[in-house]
């Protein structure tokens, strides 16, 4: 007989089930934070990182070897490193660095030595 918990509306899941369901719930989290992201939200991509990560930590406390879970669970940390990622760029940007100050004159300028001998 399989051990069940019961889920926020109080129905009965197989504990496998439950354990899937919060790793298909960090995969929406992503998705989510690439929303976010997008729109330079800082504070809900960390939100989403911190929550990931504490799920992660207790899911290592799990043993998934030979287990349908594993490669749900090889996806959370795929999630952290990609949630980990948005953070560092969106730090990049924030301080500037991913800007450049690149002047149209500095690519092609109007009067160039090329451009008057095809004249």
């Amino acid at each position: 007989d399989e051990e069940k918990v019961k889920d926020s509306l109080g129905h009965l899941v197989k504990n496998e089930e439950y354990l899937g369901g919060v790793l298909d719930f960090c995969g929406e989290l992503n998705r989510f934070a690439v929303q976010r992201a997008t729109a330079r939200d800082e504070e809900k991509v960390k939100e989403c990182r911190d929550l990931v990560e504490n799920i992660m930590a207790q899911y290592l406390k799990f043993d998934f070897r030979n287990s349908g879970l594993r490669r749900k669970y090889d996806g959370l940390k795929y999630t952290l490193k990609n949630l980990e990622t948005m953070l560092y760029e969106l730090s990049l940007t924030h301080q500037g660095i991913k800007k450049t100050n690149v002047r149209k004159e500095d690519v092609a300028p109007k009067n160039s030595k090329a451009q008057e001998e095809d004249d």
